[in-house]
């Protein structure tokens, strides 16, 4: 085995050019054909990897109670693959909800990802609390979401908080408490600019930059 000091552990990161934007909010979502009128609750990426879920059946399930809370909310998600678009599909039809409350996106450049964050109210993270997502993961989308400025709504897992805190995230552990979550950042608006701005401010020791100097200078050591 190797000694601890021979060890670096390092997370990935973000490039915060990419989110250099100079359209403001609505003329993004009139660009990616987005309702202006509506809270927009985001999650950017699979439903599933290696087969395994990431949560987000459980986040479309739960939509009918957000839409009690708020009927102005709308549900985008975006990067899926086309039979995970067909079975997302098919929850919100079971589920009754209009299509004006939601819309799915397949796979998208990467340019345009910085975009559809912007152009949301709240991101969301619904990882599982199993093993790899609790302690192995480090999702780029974590860093992506930091550098847009946009509230983030994460399960609250040992990964994640290596990164985040109570103040720069607004974390749950049950649906009740994701439900809470989004009700608070809809209503709070002290609240929402708090999460907004420290996750903002701890992205910049996350960049791509930061991390290649980081390992170089561990392998001087």
């Amino acid at each position: 085995f190797l000694e601890n000091k021979k060890i670096m552990v390092a997370h990935d990161g973000v490039d915060l050019k990419d989110y250099e934007i100079k359209e403001n909010t609505e003329e993004i979502r009139e660009k990616l054909d987005l309702p202006e009128d509506k809270k927009i609750i985001t999650y950017v990426g699979k439903m599933k990897t290696m087969g395994e879920s990431k949560g987000v059946e459980d986040l479309i399930l739960s939509f009918p109670e957000v839409l009690k809370i708020n009927k102005d909310s709308f549900m985008l998600l975006v990067g899926f693959n086309k039979d995970e678009i067909l079975e997302a599909e098919n929850i919100f039809k079971n589920l009754k909800i209009p299509q004006e409350n939601y819309k799915l996106v397949g796979h998208i450049e990467r340019s345009l990802v910085p975009l559809y964050l912007k152009a949301s109210d709240i991101l969301v993270m619904n990882y599982p609390n199993v093993e790899h997502y609790a302690l192995y993961m480090s999702p780029l989308k974590l860093f992506e979401y930091m550098a847009s400025g946009v509230p983030i709504v994460s399960s609250d897992l040992p990964s994640i908080r290596e990164i985040l805190d109570d103040d720069s995230c607004c974390f749950y552990e049950e649906k009740e408490g994701m439900l809470n979550c989004f009700n608070k950042l809809i209503s709070d608006k002290n609240y929402y600019q708090t999460i907004c701005k420290e996750a903002f401010n701890k992205v910049f020791g996350y960049t791509w930059k930061n991390r290649a100097n980081e390992v170089m200078n561990f392998l001087k050591k």
